[in-house]
């Protein structure tokens, strides 16, 4: 899986935990879960979401280490491997 693909399956759960009222295209591969207001239950929610769709686990751990979104999806392609 490419990390665009990655990219727009991590963007559907990011709108289902997030609400409605987030602007999912402010969700870019750049910006750091700070900028965009995703706090560390939130990111564990969405890390949750998606690794079960994928079904693959990576430690929360890990994932809390992750300052931005591509840190984060880069690490769950990195896990796949």
């Amino acid at each position: 899986m490419t990390l665009d693909e990655l990219f727009e399956k991590t963007k559907v759960h990011v709108k289902r935990v997030m609400g409605e009222s987030f602007v999912i295209d402010s969700l870019t591969l750049e910006k750091s879960f700070d900028e965009l207001g995703i706090d560390s239950l939130y990111l564990t929610e969405i890390a949750f979401a998606l690794l079960t769709e994928l079904d693959l686990y990576v430690p929360m751990a890990k994932v809390a280490r992750t300052k931005s979104v591509k840190e984060f999806l880069e690490l769950v392609i990195s896990e796949r491997a």
